[in-house]
């Protein structure tokens, strides 16, 4: 570890003495960006969760906030680990709007609650459950980290590697699945997607024919390997819509160029 990285962590354990509970956890506002003035319940050491500095996705939320979010619309928030984004949308939305966050990890669920009560957040319905290629019930792979996943998903640039990778896994769990056509069943039809399912997009996406035909819903999706980077790109130009980068809102026009987070909108 750097010198850096040492007094980095040696502030951040210092927080944590002063203003931690007693499992560790720090009530922090985020400082800056389009998230500025939201607070987070945050493991600064452990996890190191520094959200609060409101650098993290910040280009990503601003291009949300200025030409893809408005007063009133719903949002389907998939996968979301401590609520960052959920909080978010929910804010910037406003009481006449709402979101729904889908999330299978129960840990992560009960702490993205919190976070949206911590802010005085009414507008966030939940669905504990995952988004997956199929509606039922599955597996669910419990990690220590952020990346609990369904049977299938992975992370990196090849499958090899991230199976050989040490991973910290904390057992296995049952869970309902959604497909996000299926997903209308339990939420009312959104006007935005953004999907972060840990490697399960590719195979998840191709499940919203009828999102697609009865509301034409934009989808913010991040991809986590090559697999995803290909197939969400060729799904959604095969649908018609108009894929872009989601940090600079520049046209991704080939396969090639499809990685990171794309917004995929229906063309006009």
């Amino acid at each position: 570890m750097n010198f850096r990285n040492l007094v980095k962590e040696a502030a951040y354990r210092s927080v944590t003495t002063l203003l931690g509970d007693r499992t560790g956890f720090v009530k922090l506002p985020v400082i800056q960006g389009p998230a500025k003035g939201l607070v987070f319940r945050v493991d600064l050491v452990r996890r190191r969760e520094a959200y609060w500095h409101g650098r993290y996705d910040q280009d990503i939320l601003e291009t949300l906030s200025k030409h893809l979010l408005r007063p009133g619309m719903t949002v389907w928030d998939c996968g979301i680990y401590i609520g960052y984004y959920t909080c978010f949308f929910a804010s910037t939305v406003g009481q006449s709007g709402r979101v729904v966050a889908f999330e299978p990890d129960a840990s992560c669920l009960a702490r993205a609650q919190e976070n949206v009560a911590l802010n005085g957040l009414q507008n966030v319905s939940w669905v504990h459950a995952a988004i997956g290629n199929q509606t039922g019930t599955s597996a669910f792979i419990l990690s220590g980290n952020t990346n609990s996943h369904l049977p299938g998903g992975w992370i990196g640039a090849t499958r090899e590697d991230y199976q050989q990778r040490v991973e910290t896994h904390l057992g296995m769990s049952e869970v309902q699945v959604y497909t996000l056509d299926d997903a209308l069943s339990v939420a009312p039809p959104p006007d935005l997607v953004k999907i972060d399912i840990e490697g399960f997009e590719g195979l998840a996406v191709p499940h919203t024919k009828k999102l697609i035909e009865q509301h034409r819903p934009v989808f913010v999706v991040e991809l986590h390997n090559p697999e995803c980077d290909r197939a969400v790109w060729q799904y959604f130009h095969s649908q018609g819509y108009e894929i872009l980068n989601a940090s600079t809102l520049k046209p991704v026009t080939t396969v090639e160029q499809s990685r990171d987070t794309l917004v995929c909108r229906p063309q006009a």
